[in-house]
């Protein structure tokens, strides 16, 4: 009795199995595009968007947004180029005197060792906590 159906499964198996590429080939190949030309369908997306090549070649000029973000990122413009360095010219910054570096320089010294002097406890209280928790599972 189980070797008839399972016989059976066998000559459905090979059906199936043929069915199924069948499937396939067909659902794959639908999906072609044979009639349509390549040209055709970017000429249709640039006519949808309004957009024309000659139109984007003649607009190289930034517009004022994007020149104030060129101007924050440090990049200008060719014609403003020559504009903005000489403003950077004019405005130079005023060196810093040997003693007015030191003051500097010992001021961001005693913020460091005050730094160090927190994390050194913040590590003492770490040890000691880990300590009690080793002691403790001991």
């Amino acid at each position: 009795m189980l070797r008839k159906i399972f016989s059976d499964l066998k000559a459905w198996n090979s059906y199936f199995v043929v069915l199924g590429l069948a499937v396939l080939l067909f659902g794959c190949g639908g999906g072609s595009d044979k009639g349509k030309e390549v040209g055709e369908d970017n000429a249709n997306i640039d006519q949808l968007l309004g957009v024309d090549s000659e139109q984007t070649a003649e607009k190289a000029e930034p517009t004022p947004e994007d020149a104030e973000v060129l101007r924050l990122l440090g990049i200008q413009p060719e014609e403003e180029g020559a504009a903005g360095a000489t403003a950077v010219e004019v405005a130079p910054q005023k060196p810093e005197t040997p003693e007015e570096q030191v003051q500097r320089l010992q001021a961001e010294l005693q913020e460091k060792d005050q730094t160090i002097s927190q994390l050194r406890s913040e590590l003492q209280g770490k040890e000691k906590e880990i300590n009690t928790l080793q002691s403790g599972q001991s």
